[in-house]
């Protein structure tokens, strides 16, 4: 009885298990089925952001019918003016899957993405940049005495490249700094960045990089930053993005320092269309530092236990030109900005900034871009705005 009543158990646990998994199985694919007729009613009634939302969630639940589902989504992609993403997608259709009105769409667009979908070659894109630091003397809290205030102004220049071969990117960068001290001298600080990139599917993607930075000023020099995180469109409307970053400086004034950083952002397109489009971005920068002591008895810089900033942007896309703006609040020292391309390393706390810039291809294979960024920074006891102009070249070889 003991076995049979076993055997009988077992059985039911069978056939309860199976009746939950078809039930499941039944579940998700009425939602991607559903989802896939929200697309294409969106489709039919030109509202291609939420088109494209739909059909990016059907494929994301497994739907049977992907061929069909990727083509309205390339389709609706490429009337936002997202032609890299639609290409993607494009690549991935079989169509034998495909009815006779979709083929003949499948091959207009095939036509229309031809550049995107035969660049499957190696792509080298370039930018040099070119930028000046300027201390607002006369807002410091000390510049009417004259002592110990900064010099008015340093210059920065370098190199940006990135080399693209299908789903990977290798970057390559570096940077020379020249910036005022307090004692009437300049310090050099030269920067180096590897990096690598590695796009999985159509929403996920991961990097790492590695960063070496040469100062003049000892107390500065790093033996390595090191960096990784990832970048997932939860739909393509919405994109987070999360950083690390682990800097050691081994020389510094009082005694060997590590800093944890950790950034995070969430981008919204709250607008998309074919000839324009608008985005607002989150972010948040926390940093930890480690140290034996925390006061630098020449320059007066106190180092905190946490730093922590928050930011908002706003950025407007229209044809080939972007406009952008943005602020932030809070506390920042020696952090990485820019995905790495910008290292604050230097004795000095930052409180708040804002930015503002432009962006524009007045050709598909060469750009040019220009910023302006205005932040509070506290300096050997001095109070000052920095003021930063930033331009730069874009082109593909």
């Amino acid at each position: 009885m003991l076995g049979w009543s076993n055997s009988k158990n077992g059985l039911l646990f069978l056939i309860f298990s199976t009746a939950v998994s078809s039930f499941v199985q039944a579940s998700d694919t009425w939602k991607s089925d559903s989802l896939f007729l929200m697309g294409y009613q969106s489709f039919i009634n030109h509202q291609y952001a939420q088109c494209a939302d739909n059909f990016f969630s059907s494929i994301e639940n497994g739907i049977a019918q992907e061929s069909r589902a990727r083509l309205y989504l390339a389709s609706c992609q490429t009337k936002l003016g997202s032609r890299g993403p639609a290409a993607y997608h494009l690549a991935q259709i079989n169509e034998d899957d495909l009815n006779n009105r979709e083929k003949g769409e499948y091959r207009r667009l095939s036509t229309l993405l031809k550049s995107q979908l035969d660049e499957t070659g190696l792509q080298a894109w370039l930018t040099p940049f070119f930028g000046v630091l300027m201390y607002d003397t006369k807002s410091t809290s000390l510049a009417a005495t004259k002592t110990n205030a900064p010099i008015s102004a340093g210059v920065f220049y370098g190199l940006q490249s990135s080399f693209i071969k299908d789903s990977w990117i290798i970057s390559m960068g570096g940077q020379v700094m020249s910036f005022p001290q307090t004692d009437g001298t300049n310090s050099t600080q030269i920067t180096g960045l590897l990096g690598v990139d590695k796009q999985l599917g159509s929403s996920f993607s991961l990097w790492a990089k590695g960063i070496y930075i040469y100062s003049s000023n000892t107390s500065l020099q790093s033996e390595v930053i090191g960096g990784t995180g990832f970048q997932w469109y939860w739909s393509p409307a919405v994109k987070v993005k999360v950083d690390y970053f682990y800097s050691s400086y081994p020389y510094f004034s009082f005694g060997p320092m590590t800093l944890s950083q950790i950034s995070g952002s969430l981008t919204w397109n709250f607008v998309q269309s074919e000839k324009e489009s608008w985005s607002l971005e989150l972010g948040s920068q926390s940093i930890l530092p480690r140290a034996p002591a925390t006061d630098d008895s020449i320059t007066g810089f106190s180092l905190r236990q946490f730093y922590q900033r928050t930011s908002l942007g706003l950025e407007m896309k229209k044809g080939l030109f972007s406009l952008s703006a943005g602020g932030w609040l809070g506390t920042e020292a020696f952090g990485v900005r820019g995905g790495g391309y910008s290292i604050y390393a230097a004795l000095e706390e930052h409180r708040y900034g804002w930015n503002a810039g432009f962006k524009a291809f007045p050709e598909k294979n060469w750009g040019i871009q220009f910023l302006f960024l205005q932040e509070k920074v506290y300096v050997s006891r001095l109070e000052s705005m920095t003021n930063t102009i930033y331009g730069s070249l874009i082109f593909k070889l």
